[in-house]
């Protein structure tokens, strides 16, 4: 008998229909401590108040809470508890979903918590997210806090039973990534590759256009010559590692706007199923532990063109760690050689063709002969054989000792005055046209922007000027305070998000100034915070008491003396 046949837990298990609900509550206030409790209270406390339980039911697996609860609002907060009773201990498989926060208990035991991440899915199902929930034989607490959005204030929830209706996994794996993934189709495992191989895709950027509504012909709304594509993928196997290539055919959602034969129209995002071809490469060790390399070149062409790729070949190398360089050979159409050199980090190698470099990344063009006719290195001090014998500076250096600019964001002068540990050259050459600058930071990851350089200037006392191109901003993020918290001296809210896909906290570190107090701190914290905006703390900083008020303006920025900066060089040779 299989495991899942032995799990009676599952079996029994019936999502319960009824619930106590407790709130409205703010999203910040402490939460109860559900790892005492055994059965549901009359009343919860929370933040100083007493709320009584009012009884809250799921239909078909969805509870509008905002319904009960006087409607939805960014961080409005409820509690539900239930009870349920199974013979047996053992694991059953929850499914759940919010809009947009939750987060779940079992006998005071957290089994899915989404207060960071939020709901990451839509349109919202009880599988979105599948969680396991270790049961006690007889009753069996269940507690979830749920957290309005902006859109709505609703829960969806079920049990093994209701996932299994809804075609989810019960065994708690699967996740709306997974679900998406089944509308992959027509797998096909293709014979091992003995060589290169090549694939090339097809595109037609006007694919989804409209069409008549009366079933004319369709009507291309582009040139002939515009918007047709081709993508050549071609694949090199590894010595060492044997290749597997699976085709299958993927859905593709698009944007149509389709007239009607009722003088209506459709516009929405409508999906189509085969509608694109993927390619899966899979790499298995000949012997041992798979420590895979996948290389490939992508050459892109018009319609109607042909490929300018004869060839590809790995080109092996006589000195040098394999492990962590490679070189490529690429036969033209025009009886033209490319020898393609990347490293992991700048090295010495020789390879079995002739070339030896250091450079983290070069490139040789040969002609037909296989004399050198160009030649392209960055982040290396030398390119030799075949004609070539090239050398130099690998990287430029220094220390930032000033900042010119305006924080402000005028964009009339912004340049960072640098103190060279060697030689800079006199103007930046071509392809030397970014300037690296990093630096440690106690609260994170080191710092490691790059910026677009538009010229060099040496000064008189021996710094060099390097002005950013396009007099770019030195700040990056002007933002407002909303909320100071009195509980909570180092925290506020802004007025809008300052977070990537309202996740990332890469500001944590960074410098806040405040230009109506003229004082600069550093962000300690960051999270999402409520839709539209950003939760955060400061470094040991008492806002109110610093005489921070809402609808404070700051800046963030992290630009500042000490720290260091690279230019890679790059060397061009043309014969």
């Amino acid at each position: 008998m299989s495991k899942k046949q032995d799990n009676k837990a599952q079996e029994d298990f019936a999502f319960p229909k009824e619930w106590a609900m407790f709130g409205p509550v703010g999203k910040d206030a402490p939460e109860p401590d559900f790892a005492g409790m055994t059965a549901i209270p009359k009343e919860l406390a929370i933040a100083g108040k007493r709320l009584a339980g009012q009884k809250a039911a799921f239909t078909d697996t969805r509870l509008d809470l905002g319904a009960l609860l006087g409607g939805k609002g960014d961080g409005k907060t409820a509690y539900l508890l239930a009870t349920i009773h199974v013979r047996e201990a053992g694991p059953v498989t929850l499914g759940a979903v919010a809009d947009w926060w939750m987060k779940w208990w079992v006998n005071g035991q957290v089994v899915c918590d989404a207060l960071t991440t939020g709901n990451d899915a839509h349109p919202p199902g009880i599988a979105d997210r599948v969680f396991v929930a270790p049961l006690r034989a007889g009753p069996d607490l269940i507690a979830a806090k749920v957290v309005s959005g902006s859109g709505s204030f609703v829960v969806a929830a079920g049990g093994p039973r209701e996932l299994r209706q809804r075609g989810a996994s019960a065994g708690g794996s699967e996740t709306v990534r997974e679900r998406a993934l089944a509308h992959v189709r027509h797998c096909q495992v293709l014979a091992h590759p003995t060589g290169p191989w090549s694939l090339t895709w097809s595109t037609d950027y006007a694919a989804y256009a409209p069409r008549d509504p009366k079933g004319g012909a369709f009507v291309r709304p582009l040139p002939d010559d515009v918007g047709r594509t081709r993508l050549r993928f071609v694949g090199l196997p590894v010595p060492g590692q044997q290749t597997r290539l699976i085709s299958a055919k993927g859905p593709w959602v698009a944007i149509i706007n389709q007239p009607l034969s009722n003088h209506a129209s459709l516009y929405s995002n409508v999906g189509f199923l085969d509608a694109t071809d993927h390619l899966v490469e899979t790499h298995a060790a000949e012997t041992g532990e798979t420590a895979s390399r996948f290389v490939h070149v992508m050459e892109g062409f018009r319609e109607g063109k042909t490929s300018a790729i004869k060839s590809v070949a790995l080109v092996p190398l006589k000195a040098g760690n394999e492990g962590s360089a490679l070189a490529v050979e690429v036969a033209r159409a025009d009886g033209t050689l490319d020898v393609i050199v990347w490293q992991e980090a700048p090295a010495a190698i020789e390879l079995a063709n002739g070339l030896a470099t250091d450079a983290r990344y070069a490139l040789v063009r040969l002609d037909a002969a296989g004399q050198a006719m160009e030649a392209h290195l960055l982040d290396g001090s030398y390119l030799r054989g075949r004609s070539l014998d090239l050398s130099g500076p690998a990287r430029f250096t220094g220390t930032v000792v000033d900042l010119v600019g305006d924080l402000t964001g005028t964009r009339r002068e912004s340049a960072l005055i640098i103190r060279p540990d060697g030689t800079w050259p006199a103007q930046l050459a071509t392809g030397c046209g970014q300037a690296i600058v990093e630096g440690p930071d106690a609260l994170r990851a080191p710092f490691r922007e790059a910026f677009s350089l538009g010229r060099i200037t040496a000064q008189t006392d021996g710094t060099v000027r390097l002005d950013l191109a396009k007099s770019a901003p030195l700040a990056v993020g002007w933002h407002q305070v909303s909320e100071l918290d009195p509980k909570r001296p180092d925290f506020f809210r802004t007025n809008r998000p300052m977070l990537a896909g309202s996740q990332t906290p890469w500001y944590q570190g960074m410098n806040v100034w405040f230009p109506r107090l003229n004082k600069t701190f550093r962000f300690k914290t960051l999270t999402g915070g409520f839709h539209g905006s950003t939760e955060a703390t400061l470094d040991g900083v008492g806002l109110a008491a610093e005489g921070i008020r809402p609808g404070d303006w700051f800046v963030i920025h992290f630009l500042q003396p000490g720290m260091k900066v690279t230019i890679l060089n790059a060397m061009v040779w043309r014969g």
